[in-house]
C-alpha cells in the first residue's frame, strides 16, 4: 500500500485521551471513489491491526461510505472477520428524500448487516434529515429496528437543534427509544454547536461525536486554494466531499486563522494539526463524563499511529490554547456551521407561491460550487426578478424578444416548485453575449409565478422572454428593498455579479447604481455579523 514516509514518533505522556477516539472509514471502500484511500482487505487489516493494537475498538461507518462508492466500506469491513473485538457504529441512507420513510429504513438497516455481517451495530444514526418525511415515521421505523435488536444505540447526525428537540419530543410522546448520541462538526474553528446545539444535547443526555476534530487537516499548513487540484484528495472539487469541504473552509480569514495557529504550533515544537486534534481532545467542551468522543479519518497507517499518538500527548500549554482561543473569536463569524444548515433549507423548502427553488449546483453561490444535488437555494420570484432586471439594465445587451424555455417547471396546489437546469447559465449566455443594444419591455414571470398543474408529477413548461429594464430613481430603492429579503449567504455571491455585470458598463448613472448597490449589499453583510 503507497503511503507517506514515516516520521520520527511524538514525545507524549501516554496517558488516555480525555474523550473516547473512534476511528472513522469514510476512506475505506472501492478503488472506483478516488478518495477511498482503503480499497483492499489486507489494506483495511493493516490500519485496524494498528488501531486495535494501540488498545482501542469503536469503528464508524456509514451506508453512504465512501461517498463516490456507497456501501462499499462496510462491505470491506465486514469480509475482514474480526471476531467480537470490533464496535460498529453505521448510518442509515439519508440526504434525498423519501429516505426515512419507514420500508426504506428497514431496507437500509438489514443491507447494512448483511454487508457487516453482523447481527447487530453498536450505534445506529439517521446520517442526515430526510426533508419530506415526517419525524414520526423516521422514528418509529428506528423505534421497531431497536426492538427487534438491529442496534444498541439511536444515533442522529447534522440535524439542527430545533430538530432535535422535536425529534426527542416525539420520541418521549410515543415511548419511542430516544436519540443518545449526536454526531456533528466540531474543532477549533467550527465551534457554533457550543451556542445552541450543545445546550440542547446536555438537557436530553445525548453525547456529542465530533467529526472532522482537526478541520480535515486544515491546520496542517499544507492547504492552499491550489490544493482543489490534487486528484483525490480531501479537497478535490471533482467530488462531493471536496466541494463541500471547499465551500466550508475555503475562506480567506479561515485561511489566516489557521497561518496563525500554525504559527504559534510551530514556536511549541508541534504542527499546527496536532495543535487542533489536542484542543479538541483536551480543551473543548467535550466532556468524558458525557460521554463524548472525537472520530478520526486516516489515509493511511502512518497517520493513523501520529493521531493516535497525538490524541495521548496530553494538553497544549497554555498559551498555545489561548492563541486558538483568540483565533476563534476573530474567524467565528465566517466559520463553518454544522451541516444541518444544509439540512435545515430542505426541509423548510415547502413549495410556497410565487417562490423558486433552484438546484445550487446549477447556481453556486460559494467557492466549490454546492454540497450536494438534494440542496435548494430558495429566492423570493420579485427578488430574482429584480436581480436579473439588473443585470439585463446593465448589460443592455439583450436580444429583445428572445424566449429561454424553462422546462420540468413542476406545479403544486400550495405553488410553483421550480427545478431546471442551467438557468443562470441560460440566462446570463442570453444577457452577455447578444451584440444587440435595444430596450424592450422587461419579460414576464408570470407564468412561471402563476404554475399550476393537477398532477403535481406532470412537468409544466414555461417561458421567460427576456427584455432590457429601464432603470429610474425609484427603482434602486426597490432594489434594495427587494435584495434584503434574500438569505444571507447568497449576498456574497450577489457583489460578485454586480462587479462582474458593472464593470463592463460606461454609463454614470449605471455605475453610481452599482455603487450605491455594492456599499448596501456590503454594509448588510457587516450588520448580519456584529
Amino acid at each position: 500500500m503507497s503511503s507517506s514516509l514515516p516520521t520520527p514518533p511524538l514525545e507524549h505522556s501516554g496517558i488516555s485521551p480525555r474523550v473516547k477516539v473512534i476511528l472513522g472509514t469514510a476512506l475505506f471502500g472501492d478503488i472506483t471513489d478516488p478518495q477511498a484511500k482503503f480499497n483492499t482487505v489486507e489494506e483495511a487489516r493493516e490500519v485496524l491491526d494498528i488501531y486495535r493494537n494501540r488498545g482501542y475498538t469503536e469503528i464508524d461507518t456509514a451506508r453512504a461510505y465512501p461517498v463516490g462508492a456507497s456501501g462499499s466500506s462496510e462491505k470491506l469491513l465486514g469480509l475482514l472477520n474480526n471476531g467480537d473485538w470490533m464496535t460498529l457504529d453505521t448510518k442509515v441512507v439519508s440526504w434525498a428524500a423519501g429516505t426515512h420513510e419507514k420500508a426504506k429504513i428497514r431496507s437500509s438497516v438489514e443491507n447494512s448487516l448483511d454487508a457487516l455481517k453482523t447481527p447487530r451495530v453498536h450505534i445506529e444514526y439517521l446520517h442526515a434529515p430526510d426533508p419530506v418525511t415526517p419525524f414520526e415515521e423516521t422514528t418509529e421505523a428506528m423505534n421497531e429496528a431497536y426492538k427487534a435488536g438491529k442496534f444498541e444505540k439511536f444515533g442522529i447526525s447534522n440535524y439542527s437543534a430545533a430538530q432535535v428537540e422535536k425529534l426527542c419530543a416525539i420520541c418521549e410522546k410515543n415511548n419511542f427509544v430516544k436519540p443518545s448520541v449526536y454526531q456533528g462538526q466540531y474543532n477549533p474553528i467550527s465551534r457554533s454547536n457550543e451556542d445552541d446545539l450543545f445546550p440542547v444535547l446536555r438537557k436530553h443526555g445525548i453525547s456529542f461525536y465530533a467529526y472532522s476534530p482537526s478541520a480535515a487537516g486544515f491546520f496542517s499548513g499544507k492547504v492552499t486554494r491550489e490544493s482543489v487540484k490534487e486528484k483525490g484528495s480531501r479537497w478535490d472539487t471533482e467530488t462531493l466531499l471536496g466541494r463541500m469541504y471547499v465551500q466550508d473552509y475555503f475562506k480567506d480569514s479561515l485561511f489566516d486563522a489557521a497561518a496563525e495557529v500554525v504559527q504559534a504550533a510551530k514556536a511549541e515544537g508541534i504542527t499546527g494539526h496536532e495543535a487542533a486534534l489536542r484542543w479538541t481532545i483536551f480543551h473543548s467542551a467535550l466532556r468524558p463524563e458525557y460521554g463524548d468522543a472525537v472520530v478520526i479519518g486516516v489515509s493511511s497507517c502512518e497517520q493513523l499511529s501520529q493521531n493516535l499518538d497525538i490524541a495521548e500527548a496530553g494538553p497544549l500549554v497554555d498559551t498555545l490554547a489561548q492563541k486558538i482561543e483568540d483565533v476563534w473569536m476573530n474567524a467565528k463569524r465566517v466559520a463553518p456551521t454544522n451541516h444541518s444548515s444544509y439540512f435545515d433549507r430542505e426541509r423548510e423548502a415547502a413549495p410556497q407561491p410565487g417562490v423558486f427553488y433552484i438546484n445550487s449546483d446549477q447556481f453556486p453561490y460559494q467557492v466549490g460550487n454546492s454540497y450536494n444535488a438534494v440542496q435548494h437555494i430558495k429566492i423570493q420570484c420579485n427578488a430574482l426578478q429584480c436581480l436579473m432586471q439588473l443585470l439585463v439594465a446593465v448589460s443592455s445587451r439583450v436580444r429583445g424578444g428572445d424566449e429561454c424555455d424553462l422546462s420540468q417547471v413542476k406545479g403544486s396546489a400550495s405553488g410553483c416548485h421550480v427545478r431546471f437546469p442551467g438557468l443562470v447559465r441560460e440566462l446570463s449566455s442570453a444577457m452577455w453575449k447578444a451584440p444587440q443594444r435595444r430596450h424592450v419591455p422587461c419579460g414576464t414571470w408570470k407564468a412561471v409565478e402563476q404554475g399550476r398543474a393537477s398532477d403535481s408529477s406532470k412537468p409544466v413548461t414555461a417561458r421567460l422572454t427576456l427584455g432590457a429594464y429601464n432603470f429610474d430613481e425609484g427603482d434602486e430603492e426597490r432594489l434594495k428593498t427587494e435584495i434584503a429579503k434574500i438569505e444571507l449567504r447568497k449576498v456574497e455571491t450577489v457583489i460578485s455579479k454586480l462587479k462582474e455585470s458593472f464593470g463592463q458598463t460606461n454609463s454614470e448613472s449605471e455605475q453610481r447604481v452599482y455603487e450605491s448597490l455594492v456599499a448596501f449589499l456590503s454594509d448588510k453583510m457587516r450588520s448580519a455579523f456584529k
